[in-house]
C-alpha cells in the first residue's frame, strides 16, 4: 500500500473536519444573533413593565414602613409601646446613649 493511498483519505477527512466546524460555526453565530435581536426587542417591549412593577414594590415598601412606625400611634394598637423593638429607628451604635434606667430610649 503506497504512501499516497493514505495521504489523500487523510488529507480528505481533515478538510472535511475544518468544513464541518466552519459551518456549525456560521451557524451557531446566526442563532446568537437572533437571540441578541429577541432580547433587544423583550427590553424595548418591557421595559415600561418592569419599571411600574419596580416602582409599586417601592411603594409597598415605603407603606408597610409608614405603617409600622403610625401602628403605636392609633387608639385601637394593644400593646406597650416600649416593648416593640422593631419600630425603633436604626441608630448608630456611637449615638446611641443610655437613659437613666439603663436601657436604650425610643427616639
Amino acid at each position: 500500500m503506497p504512501l499516497t493511498d493514505l495521504i489523500i483519505p487523510a488529507i480528505a477527512f481533515l478538510l472535511g473536519i475544518v468544513a464541518a466546524y466552519l459551518f456549525f460555526r456560521q451557524q451557531i453565530s446566526a442563532i446568537e444573533g437572533r437571540a441578541r435581536n429577541d432580547l433587544e426587542r423583550w427590553k424595548l417591549e418591557c421595559t415600561n413593565d418592569i419599571r411600574k412593577d419596580s416602582v409599586n414594590r417601592s411603594r409597598s415598601t415605603l407603606k408597610g414602613r409608614i405603617s409600622e412606625q403610625m401602628a403605636p400611634l392609633l387608639a385601637r394598637f394593644e400593646y406597650h409601646k416600649i416593648n416593640i423593638d422593631a419600630l425603633k429607628p436604626v441608630r448608630s451604635k456611637r449615638h446611641v446613649t443610655r437613659n437613666s434606667s439603663g436601657s436604650l430610649p425610643l427616639w
